[in-house]
């Protein structure tokens, strides 16, 4: 039952499911705190104008520890969660877009706090970020209709970061296959 407690969760797979040597890794590793929410836009690569670099790396979809610590984890399920993963994420979008066009506060909620949670757990932590940043936005947007100009901009973020995602998926799904 939620509220789930990351570490509990984490202490109880391990018993079940880790080889011993994982576990102390993963005892060992760093849970971080929850973070405040940022509904601010996101910052986007700037040029620097003497190198013409980029001052603000691109962050990567996933987090290939996360995706690692999953397939030791899982076994020979990893790939059907990855599979059930793009097919309910490919769902929740839709059905965000849809919520989106017809300004259903609710709809956007409810589909983006899953997507939210499936995609952080499996280390798309980008993609966890704006769908965390929308579900926000879509709750306060029942005291404040502003709210919900702010969400228009985040679908689109979330509709390519989620293209990315799914481009990555389907490429490690093909490799192992």
């Amino acid at each position: 039952t939620k509220p789930v407690r990351r570490k509990d969760l984490i202490d109880i797979l391990t018993r079940w499911c880790v080889a011993e040597e994982n576990f102390a890794a993963q005892r060992t590793a760093k849970i971080s705190p929850p973070k405040s929410i940022d509904l601010s836009p996101p910052r986007e690569s700037v040029a620097v104008p003497d190198e013409g670099k980029s001052a603000v790396p691109e962050t990567p979809i996933f987090e290939q520890a996360n995706l690692d610590n999953m397939r030791d984890a899982m076994g020979d399920q990893f790939m059907m969660t990855i599979e059930y993963y793009l097919d309910d994420a490919t769902h929740y979008l839709e059905q965000i877009k849809t919520g989106w066009k017809d300004s259903n506060d609710k709809s956007i909620a409810a589909a983006a706090h899953p997507l939210k949670s499936s995609s952080r757990k499996l280390g798309a932590t980008k993609l966890s970020d704006i769908a965390e940043r929308i579900e926000e936005s879509a709750r306060l947007a029942e005291q404040d209709d502003c709210r919900m100009l702010s969400i228009g901009p985040l679908v689109d973020e979330l509709d390519a970061c989620f293209g990315k995602a799914r481009s990555e998926l389907q490429t490690l799904l093909e490799n192992t296959a």
